[in-house]
């Protein structure tokens, strides 16, 4: 469309809009319009024309500053939509406007890639806020201190929806969004006075032992559940004094947990329990009693440089521990370590191998002797097997073969000193005999972690899992 000049000659024809344009076009002034003679019946209405023009300013900064206040795209877009003309009046603050998007959408960008990248970071109750918002100012107030993505994206008004996480391959298309908001799977472990008499009725008692948080809970819920949907585990009750079973609610609620892709929640007191499953292969059966030391009682054995057998009473766990049960325990390394600030506790590489060596050492001078290594617990294990936990966040591409040598090599690098007393007491007491006295190394994953402090259920580790079990621990025929 051709530009309309300023002709002094045609002054009288022009209505009030025209000449209120060539004013603010700056091609003439209204002083000069009036001497050249525009017609008096014409300026009222270009006087108001020119008073709502001069009230544009005013409502441009309470508009931008309504737009900051709200920190959003849509905000700034709004502000855009109105302001951004090239004819007319044109906002003062488009170029910035222009800019907070650009800042927003790549902030968007960064979260996405990062949800992608470390999904563990990402609970239940963050992926709320980040798709339904934070109203409260204290809440608001907190996350502007953190200096994570989640926080810098939720403290500035923004939110995400649940189809822009599919879109953007960050949870599975079939997922819903009361999935990945669930809070974790609360599991209540029952502790070892509350359960009765420990059996001894000929059975393998397997040991899980581990830094809270480590994965044993996982461990166990991944080989409970799998031994169940496949048909392969026999439930057997453990009726205390009063005639109740104590054990059940935990085992069905690890079942359940799988089921809803949730990761149980650890016990967080020093509690010892067991379960009594009868695993069943094609030919056999094998009486098993997995043993669940919570993370916090592990801690505790771990710390027992002086008490060594008084630690076990004080657990409640004499009992297990002397049994004539065949056993076989199996030590919980957390891979997620390696990973950097996963923990919310901190706990590094070196943290954990002490804890570790720590446990291993009361193990194996809790009892008699002026050394506590006659007839300690170590002398009467049978197997000894590494879980390296959370294996999912290796490289992807990984084979099985190769996965299991990357944690050999994780073991060998950050475990060191762990590895080479396991391996010297496994041939002191002619532990795992069939693996030339070299403690057995698995690696173990639910499968691959997502947002919401859930995940994508895989059975192989599991069922590898089962078949570890089924071959190193003895059974009858069927």
């Amino acid at each position: 469309m051709e530009e309309k000049e300023f002709d002094p000659q045609k002054v009288f024809s022009y209505t009030p809009e025209e000449a209120f344009q060539f004013i603010v076009e700056g091609k003439t002034s209204k002083s000069d319009l009036y001497a050249t003679g525009f017609p008096a019946r014409k300026r009222p209405e270009l006087e108001q024309l020119l008073a709502e023009w001069e009230k544009l300013p005013i409502e441009d900064d309470e508009i931008w500053e309504w737009a900051k206040y709200e920190g959003t795209i849509q905000a700034f877009r709004r502000y855009l939509r109105k302001y951004d003309k090239n004819t007319g009046y044109r906002g003062k603050h488009v170029v910035e406007a222009k800019m907070k998007i650009e800042e927003l959408e790549e902030l968007r960008q960064e979260l996405f890639d990062d949800m992608k990248e470390s999904p563990w970071k990402y609970r239940a109750d963050t992926v709320k806020y980040l798709l339904d918002g934070v109203n409260d100012e204290n809440t608001i107030a907190s996350l502007k201190k953190m200096n994570d993505i989640a926080s810098k994206f939720i403290s500035s008004g923004q939110t995400v929806e649940f189809k822009e996480l599919q879109s953007n391959g960050i949870v599975p298309k079939h997922w819903t969004y009361e999935k990945i908001i669930a809070p974790d799977a609360a599991v209540v472990q029952t502790e070892m006075r509350d359960l009765g008499k420990f059996p001894t009725e000929g059975r393998t008692d397997i040991f899980f032992l581990g830094i809270p948080a480590g994965g044993k809970s996982s461990v166990l819920a991944g080989l409970f559940y799998e031994m169940h949907r496949l048909g392969r585990s026999i439930y057997e009750p453990q009726f205390n004094e009063d005639r109740i079973d104590r054990c059940s609610s935990y085992y069905e609620g690890l079942i359940k947990s799988v089921d809803a892709a949730k990761f149980p929640v650890s016990t967080a007191k020093d509690t010892i329990s067991f379960i009594k499953i009868n695993l069943q292969t094609s030919r056999r059966v094998h009486p098993l009693t997995f043993v669940e030391l919570s993370g916090a009682a592990f801690m505790t054995i771990a710390k027992a440089h002086a008490v060594k057998k008084d630690v076990w009473a004080a657990l409640g766990a004499v009992q297990c521990l002397q049994s004539k049960n065949k056993k076989l325990l199996a030590f919980i390394v957390d891979y997620s370590i390696e990973k950097g600030s996963i923990r919310v506790d901190a706990m590094n590489n070196m943290d954990q191998s002490l804890i570790l060596l720590g446990s291993l050492n009361v193990l194996c001078s809790d009892g008699d002797g002026p050394k506590g290594d006659v007839h300690c617990t170590f002398s009467r294990i049978d197997t000894v097997a590494v879980i390296v936990t959370k294996c999912d966040l290796m490289d992807k591409r990984l084979s099985e073969e190769e996965r299991t040598q990357e944690a050999m090599n994780y073991l060998s690098v950050h475990y060191k000193a762990f590895m080479n007393t396991l391996t010297s007491y496994c041939k002191r007491y002619g532990v795992n005999a069939p693996n030339k006295n070299q403690p057995y190394v698995l690696t173990f994953s639910l499968g691959n972690i997502q947002i919401g402090n859930t995940y994508d259920y895989d059975p192989r580790d599991s069922a590898k899992l089962i078949d570890f079990i089924s071959v190193t621990t003895e059974g009858r025929r069927r």
